[in-house]
């Protein structure tokens, strides 16, 4: 109690955001929110958390972003952000927690009905510059691009040189369908007939979506690959969250390090951070 205490006297002293719970009180609803990759693991761990526990009060809110996230945490209204990226900038400056528990291998992903197996660094540069325009069977692809600041744009642009200007000259132009969120590209994809974009794996096979997933430079988006080093694409998932935490979530977060939570990651999808 004196420990917590003083953790308040702390936060209140230098001007910072009480804690989420703190501000409501320790019964409130502790609210779970940040980037759509995070999301639908996040609700599985969750569920099975709250099994046990049925008064934990938490609510996990749809997609609004890292960013989203990681603002609603420092302005002290989320009590656990979702991040699937690292903190920029000015956002390490505000004191925060990040806690790695999850990766997920970032794909390019198709509708079923499109014929290639697979796309080289210089097809994906040919398609989103507009240089390439057909499937290996006449088909028309149809592109589709993740809103500017996507943690998978981010990726992207680090791994494939030139991608940044690419992307930068799609976002300005409007030249592709833009997708703001990842269920909304995973639904698209699956019904677009020749579509394709960029998604992650464990989205996608937790929402069930019946895509495609093309492998990169000729190497198969597994996460077999991913972990031998053989396929370069990912991205590390994260809990951001300001200090103290309420019990609940203190406990959520020993649970999704535990066995039987590293268990539930891998049964999604993912890849559990060691």
């Amino acid at each position: 109690v004196e420990q917590f205490a003083q953790g308040i006297i702390r936060f209140a002293a230098v001007g910072l955001a009480l804690p989420a719970w703190v501000q409501a009180g320790a019964s409130a609803e502790l609210v779970l929110a940040g980037s759509g990759t995070n999301v639908l693991l996040t609700e599985v761990l969750v569920e099975a958390f709250m099994r046990g526990r049925p008064d934990s009060p938490f609510k996990v809110l749809p997609s609004i972003g890292s960013t989203g996230g990681i603002k609603g945490v420092h302005k002290g209204k989320i009590a656990l952000g979702l991040s699937s990226r690292p903190l920029r900038g000015l956002e390490s400056t505000w004191g925060l927690t990040t806690k790695p528990y999850a990766r997920t291998v970032v794909v390019f992903a198709a509708n079923p009905s499109v014929p290639d197996d697979g796309l080289s660094t210089r097809d994906v540069v040919d398609i989103y510059s507009g240089k390439r325009s057909k499937w290996r069977d006449g088909g028309t692809i149809v592109v589709l691009v993740r809103e500017e600041g996507d943690s998978g744009a981010e990726l992207l642009i680090k791994h494939i040189d030139g991608f940044k200007g690419i992307l930068e000259n799609a976002w300005r132009s409007g030249m592709w369908r833009t997708e703001f969120r990842d269920g909304d590209c995973n639904r698209s994809l699956a019904k677009t007939k020749d579509a394709m974009g960029w998604s992650d794996l464990g989205s996608i096979q937790l929402g069930a979506h019946k895509v495609k997933t093309l492998s990169f430079n000729g190497v198969a988006p597994t996460a077999d690959n991913m972990i031998s080093g053989k396929y370069p694409l990912y991205k590390e998932l994260s809990f951001v969250y300001q200090e103290p935490l309420a019990p609940p979530l203190v406990e959520f977060l020993a649970f999704v390090a535990s066995p039987e939570g590293k268990r539930l990651i891998r049964e999604s999808g993912y890849i559990p951070v060691p």
